[in-house]
């Protein structure tokens, strides 16, 4: 059995592959490993959000819920993804579901310890925001392209 650390686990996810060790190494610290079994809420719309999750394995459903319809998955998530945006930006709350949709293994960044070290180091928390406004235009872009799908062909055929 090869034991890793977490800089190293954090290494080999591909969200974290490209920032600086030290940076890495200090994200390592405010990580833990968890593990979802299929169909357990992972985010509550609402809820607050402590942190975010780097997906190793497995598949979350993403969406909102429906009264008497239930989870509405808008996207779904997979290794190599990382779920959550609300713990950067006040009032630090939940705006989407997160359902494992299959046994997921993540890795889960705690915002009460990343928050105080990016507010007290700049660079890397413009680093880290920067990759995360990368991770959110591909979640608008993907969200648009699958918009123009639902309701596109009703545009084309109106006009």
């Amino acid at each position: 059995m090869v034991v890793t650390t977490m800089a190293e686990e954090l290494a080999a996810h591909r969200f974290f592959r490209t920032i600086p060790s030290d940076l890495r190494e200090r994200l390592a610290g405010c990580a833990r490993n968890v593990v979802f079994a299929p169909g357990e809420r992972i985010c509550v719309e609402g809820t607050h959000a402590s942190g975010f999750f780097a997906i190793r394995t497995g598949r979350v459903n993403v969406g909102i819920y429906v009264p008497h319809q239930g989870l509405q998955v808008l996207e779904t998530r997979h290794a190599g993804d990382v779920l959550g945006f609300s713990w950067l930006f006040p009032p630090y709350r939940w705006q989407i579901d997160a359902v494992a949709g299959e046994r997921v293994r993540a890795i889960e960044l705690h915002a009460d310890c990343l928050l105080p070290y990016l507010e007290e180091h700049p660079a890397g928390g413009y680093l880290l925001v920067r990759m995360f406004a990368q991770e959110m235009e591909e979640t608008i872009q993907s969200t648009r392209l699958r918009l123009l799908d639902v309701y596109g062909r009703d545009r084309v055929h109106a006009r």
